[in-house]
């Protein structure tokens, strides 16, 4: 019986049918599970903790050190993000020299007191404008995030994007070109190098 019904047409273009549309479904169940450390994230405007959780999930794959590129930092890049690192990950971030937030010095102050070497922080100015706000984990896989940390989804959708591989090493390079170029903040506390 079983013979004669693979041999019916019919009955092999249904099957088919009933086959793929079980594929369908179980891959857009997998879709949904996929981590946004992976793909990604969309997040609806004033929707500001899951744009939270978002870069958490990114930063949290990190093994040796995060590199937070925006040229409008301030304060919030961390206290609300690289606070999600893992301990002992070195934090790095990048920000334009003239667009920065003053609060970002305090906050890289605070920082250092409360964590010391158990999580270390890198603050640079760049010698040149900088545009893009990008996420760049153990110099291996890049995001980019379509708003400055400060501003995440609090008034306006926000999209956290992974880099395709070709891409991101490119963006890798060049930001670490820039970084290594970049003047560091100096606290109060320290002499100007």
């Amino acid at each position: 019986m079983v013979v004669s019904q693979i041999a019916n047409a019919h009955l092999r273009a249904t099957n088919a049918r009933i086959v793929i549309s079980l594929l369908r479904r179980v891959l857009g169940r997998l879709e949904l599970q996929v981590q946004t450390a992976i793909v990604g994230a969309y997040v609806p405007a004033g929707d500001v903790d899951e744009a939270h959780k978002a870069v958490g999930a990114v930063l949290r794959t990190a093994v040796k050190d995060v590199l937070l590129v925006d040229p409008f930092a301030d304060e919030t890049i961390l206290k609300a993000y690289a606070e999600q690192a893992p301990d002992n990950i070195v934090v790095r971030v990048l920000t334009d020299p003239d667009k920065h937030e003053p609060t970002l010095k305090a906050a890289r102050e605070i920082w250092k007191a409360q964590y010391g070497d158990k999580r270390p922080l890198q603050v640079r100015l760049a010698k040149a404008p900088l545009h893009d706000r990008l996420i760049i984990v153990d110099g291996e896989r890049a995001w980019t995030v379509t708003q400055s940390f400060k501003d995440l989804a609090a008034t306006r959708p926000t999209t956290i994007v992974s880099t395709p591989s070709e891409i991101a090493e490119l963006k890798i390079k060049a930001y670490q070109e820039i970084w290594s170029g970049a003047s560091r903040i100096v606290p109060a506390s320290e002499p100007s190098p």
